[in-house]
Parts: C-alpha cells; structure tokens; sequence
C-alpha cells in the first residue's frame, strides 16, 4: 500500500499488481504525491492521544515467593 497526498487528503492505494502502479503513477501526475506514515496518520486521524498518565508498574519482589514460583491464593 502506498499514501499519497494532495493537500489535506489522503488516498491509501495498493501497489502490488502492475494496474496498480500504473493507477499511482496517473495520479503522480495529477499532482498527488507520496505520504509518508507519519503524516498519513496525522491527517487521517490514526493517532491516539496520550491523556492519562501510564499506570505504575507492580514490582514483582512485592508478592511473596516460595523457590522463585509466585504463591496464588
């Protein structure tokens, strides 16, 4: 799959058959042009927003063990 741009938007075409690159290169020329992943995820809203804080990680030395194996209740 290639990104292609123009402007603000965004095209995801397949790349894996000649047609196919035929179908890019007619819309290089129509003045769309190759987007990088970054980008392509900016503009099409793929990102997820980081809003919380990460949770704290539990230590493993906190749960008591017998010969290295953790006890289970």
């Amino acid at each position: 799959m290639k990104s292609l741009r123009k402007k603000k938007e965004i095209k995801r075409v397949k790349d894996s058959s000649r047609e196919d690159q035929l179908n890019i290169q007619k819309l290089l020329k129509e003045g769309w042009a190759y987007c990088d992943k970054t980008t392509w995820r900016k503009l099409s809203g793929k990102t997820k927003e980081k809003a919380e804080e990460p949770k704290e990680k539990k230590s493993s030395l906190t749960e008591p063990t017998v010969m290295g194996l953790t006890q289970r209740d």
